[in-house]
């Protein structure tokens, strides 16, 4: 058996094990309210993806999840879980972000292998020199024109043929 410790605030709670600060959570003055963080289940969630649907920390989470969840991953919750470790790894801006840029592509094209790339593998400010090369992004975009006219098809994403 293991003991923690909590510090309770104003406006948060503190929990410690060993003197290290282990978790930090709002505190809710609401009878019978709980606040929870969905990035706490997430190892639990893994073992039985189809709880997320129903689970409070879900319905807890920010407007802007609740919309990708219910867009994308509504029929696929292990996914949903990925992308959340997704977001802790880099941000909910970033993930975002990525989110658009497949949008703009094409709608279908937004799942979590897809939106994990695009985070990842865009040019950062701490590394400008990856942004100046862009002769991959024309040569990719000339493939695209190529097989839009093979198949009829129109530009999407603002770019030209």
């Amino acid at each position: 058996m293991k003991f923690v410790m909590a510090k309770i605030y104003p406006d948060t709670i503190e929990i410690y094990y060993k003197d290290k600060l282990i978790a930090t959570h709002e505190r809710s003055y609401l009878s019978h309210h709980w606040t929870i963080d969905i990035n706490h289940f997430i190892h639990t969630l893994k073992k039985k993806p189809g709880a997320l649907h129903s689970s409070v920390g879900r319905c807890q989470l920010s407007p802007e999840l609740q919309e990708i969840y219910h867009k994308y991953y509504i029929n696929n919750p292990k996914d949903f879980i990925v992308l959340l470790e997704l977001i802790r790894e880099k941000n909910l801006e970033s993930i975002i972000k990525a989110i658009k840029e497949l949008e703009k592509i094409k709608i279908e094209m937004v799942n979590t292998e897809n939106i994990k790339n695009v985070a990842f593998k865009s040019p950062t400010m701490d590394n400008p020199s990856e942004s100046k090369d862009l002769s991959i992004q024309r040569a990719s975009l000339e493939q695209i024109s190529i097989l839009n006219k093979m198949f009829n098809l129109n530009s999407v994403g603002g770019y030209e043929n």
